[in-house]
């Protein structure tokens, strides 16, 4: 069953504040709540999940005491841009590929 107040804890970025993440299309920041302290000290954890179109997406988990939980928008700060999604399309040429895995076993060898 789906829990509303996911809603509540979650924030999504698109469009420019997206890109602010490491050109990322989306982005989406959630609290999550612990239960039971992980560790005997992590009392909170944060789950950041960002994508684009074209690239696999990143899902990231920060786990905080309560002194890191205070100081939650300087350890999100720390994430942003630490992982850059790249600026174009992949683009290859299948001729190109078909070639180089040509070369490359007639350099190494048939098996």
């Amino acid at each position: 069953m789906f829990d509303p107040s996911w809603v509540e804890r979650s924030t999504k970025f698109g469009g420019k504040e997206a890109a602010f993440w490491g050109n990322a299309g989306s982005v989406y920041v959630v609290d999550f709540p612990i239960t039971t302290a992980f560790g005997m000290r992590y009392t909170h954890g944060i789950g950041v999940y960002m994508a684009k179109k074209g690239d696999v997406p990143v899902f990231l988990k920060l786990l905080l005491t309560d002194e890191g939980y205070v100081q939650k928008e300087q350890r999100l700060r720390g994430i942003r841009g630490s992982i850059v999604f790249k600026k174009d399309a992949w683009n290859y040429v299948r001729q190109k590929m078909k070639s180089a895995q040509e070369d490359l076993l007639q350099r190494i060898g048939r098996w």
